[in-house]
């Protein structure tokens, strides 16, 4: 029992820490910043350990069927990809990383374009990074340096918590703020939403309009053409006349059909375009208001916006209020 404990704390600790080195290393390329890019003070993302851990193991039994091992790597590391950017957004209120710009993404938790790496990651780390690590590293005095590091990584817990707990409570005191101002902002927020929908209720207007206006051209220009070809035969020319009336007249109500439609579904989304605008607008307050407010916050909590300076903050519904 002890050697297994042993086996997955080495595993864990390895892996957190070259989970660091590459989000730190990815980090740099981007913003050209050495930043820490993690939850907690140490070198380590305890993600990419609890991952491997995890491959380890499910896919110890397939380590000789490369496919199963590549495809249950994606399910694996998708699943806890997905799981713990829910759950981080339920505690915090806020998204950490957002695949929604992504192709082939679920509700930008997860994409495609992460999936094949953690597949193929999976494969390589179990099949032969793992013996290699665990051979390198069977010697007698492992279990105590283990141990030295268990007991750093609590304390680097606690005190990172601390710092998690000022932004999430930093969080919450301005999402209380925008909602307690929401007339004010409402009431801005509405002009300009009312403004927008006038927008695009003109250029469908304009467009109706313009479609009518080509259908017509169209329909006259036909006549036209079926009048001068026609001209000798009378009965010909009368039968045709009133098919092309039949045609023109049913275009004319089938466009008006159209355009009366589109306005009618525009009067219907009116609130839903007018809720969804002011959401926007008040979380893009809330996102500048929290990393106002951090700054004032000790470096334990200062750090999380330098580790993660994409996080956007998601205001709660009035949906999920009166769910909760």
């Amino acid at each position: 029992m002890l050697i297994i404990v042993e086996k997955y704390l080495t595993i864990f600790f390895i892996y957190s820490f070259l989970g660091w080195t590459m989000e730190t290393i990815n980090g740099f390329i981007i913003t050209k910043k050495l930043v820490n890019r993690g939850f907690l003070i140490g070198p380590y993302c305890p993600v990419y350990g609890v991952g491997v851990c995890l491959l380890t193991v499910w896919l110890s039994k397939y380590v000789d069927d490369i496919p199963i091992m590549f495809f249950m790597s994606m399910l694996i590391c998708g699943t806890l990809e997905y799981f713990t950017s829910y759950i981080m957004e339920k505690i915090f209120n806020a998204r950490w990383w957002d695949y929604s710009k992504r192709k082939f993404n679920i509700n930008g938790r997860i994409c495609l374009e992460t999936l094949i790496p953690f597949g193929i990651a999976g494969v390589v780390l179990v099949k032969f990074a793992n013996p290699f690590f665990l051979q390198v590293l069977n010697f007698n005095g492992l279990k105590y340096i283990l141990l030295v590091i268990c007991i750093i990584f609590i304390i680097d817990f606690i005190f990172s918590f601390k710092g998690i707990l000022g932004f999430r409570k930093t969080t919450k005191q301005v999402e209380k703020e925008v909602k307690d101002n929401t007339e004010e902002i409402s009431t801005h927020m509405k002009e300009l939403a009312t403004e927008k929908y006038e927008e695009i209720k003109e250029v469908a207007i304009r467009k109706t309009q313009a479609f009518q206006v080509a259908t017509t051209q169209t329909i006259i220009r036909l006549k036209q053409s079926a009048s001068e070809r026609i001209t000798g035969a009378k009965e010909d020319l009368q039968d045709m006349s009133r098919k092309i009336n039949i045609s023109y007249k049913r275009a004319k109500r089938n466009v008006q059909y159209r355009g009366q439609k589109l306005l009618n579904n525009l009067m219907e989304s009116r609130e839903k375009i007018r809720e969804r605008f002011l959401k926007s607008e008040s979380e893009k307050a809330a996102n500048k208001l929290v990393r106002e407010r951090v700054k004032e916050k000790s470096w334990l909590t200062r750090r999380l916006l330098d580790a993660f300076p994409n996080v956007q903050i998601k205001l709660k519904s009035k949906k999920d209020n009166k769910n909760k």
